[in-house]
């Protein structure tokens, strides 16, 4: 195989290439096998911007998930350990486990309900049922495989890697079906949202300028990166300027694929090759495939009309507002 690039060498450098030369054999290193200590503790979250820099610089898969409507952080303290150290643990997270369908469509018609009510305190109820659900089956975790008796849970890396058993769901005809299947393969600190998507892409979201506004603020005042899998159009444009090494890669992408074989309309927009990723008509902030600059890209039918953000005033995010406000 004839290679003139860059490869990546065994500690994660990267070795540049002067000439080119013919690979001949590539060599892989493993880590040795280790074990994993997790608790979960929850606390008051009056001071979660100090704690999730810091959290995650002490344990190595630390995680926090935020509950803004009940003032209350769930942190995981998950750390290597030896592999001599006593236990079997193992991690079948309830949400991401096969679970019958009418159940899944069950909750699915009380978050219609709630959306089409605009019931906010409907959506805290659930909330708050689901989470001490999940706080006091201890998330999935078992400290032998079948039940849990108390934290630490400890356990091999690969018992406890996989966040639930989508994997090995049984073939019966989605009786039961998997809400995701998660795969993660990297070390990353990421900042996850978990809001409704209504089916109509035309039908706004019960206050989706709040989520609008996390996004802009995120991404334009702080400079954060998009997930090139999962984000929306809006937050693509302009993105590959945040990456040193962008010229690089995209010489790279001409050398390996000069005709644009490998490309397609999408992915030249979000490089920023041809034109942007933002695509305006109405209705188009809704589903984020653009940044709203007048009321039609919003719902002004349903009241939801194109506003500054209210903490981050450069944001322009799709509001409710009330018939007198209009």
């Amino acid at each position: 195989m004839q290679i003139s690039s860059q490869i990546v060498k065994s500690l994660g450098f990267v070795k540049i290439l002067k000439n080119k030369f013919r690979l001949c054999q590539v060599t892989l290193q493993l880590q040795p096998l280790f074990k994993r200590s997790i608790s979960y503790v929850v606390k008051e979250d009056a001071d979660l911007g100090d704690q999730v820099a810091s959290f995650g610089r002490q344990h190595e898969f630390a995680d926090i998930t935020w509950y803004p409507s009940q003032g209350k952080a769930v942190y995981r303290i998950d750390d290597r350990i030896s592999s001599n150290t006593s236990g079997n643990g193992q991690y079948d997270y309830i949400p991401f486990r096969s679970t019958l369908s009418l159940e899944l469509a069950a909750v699915r018609a009380t978050e219609d309900a709630q959306e089409s009510l605009k019931d906010p305190d409907g959506k805290c109820a659930s909330a708050k049922l689901i989470t001490s659900t999940l706080v006091n089956l201890a998330y999935g975790l078992t400290n032998n495989g079948i039940v849990f008796t108390g934290y630490p849970i400890i356990g091999y890396h690969n018992r406890l890697q996989s966040s639930g058993t989508c994997l090995d769901s049984p073939e019966d005809a989605l009786i039961t079906a998997c809400p995701w299947d998660s795969r993660i393969k990297d070390d990353a600190l990421d900042f996850d949202m978990t809001f409704y998507r209504n089916k109509d892409p035309s039908k706004p979201r019960l206050y989706e300028d709040i989520y609008e506004e996390i996004e802009q603020l995120a991404v334009f005042k702080y400079g954060g990166l998009p997930h090139w899998g999962k984000n929306r159009n809006l937050v693509f444009n302009g993105a590959l300027r945040k990456y040193k090494n962008a010229g690089a890669f995209l010489r790279v992408k001409e050398m390996y694929d000069p005709l644009g074989l490998f490309s397609n309309e999408w992915m030249d927009q979000v490089l920023g090759l041809r034109g942007e990723a933002n695509i305006l008509k109405e209705g188009c902030a809704l589903e984020g495939l653009c940044i709203c600059s007048q009321d039609t890209h919003c719902a002004p039918r349903d009241g939801y009309l194109c506003r500054p953000g209210k903490i981050y005033q450069d944001a322009r995010v799709c509001a409710l507002v009330s018939t007198s406000e209009q």
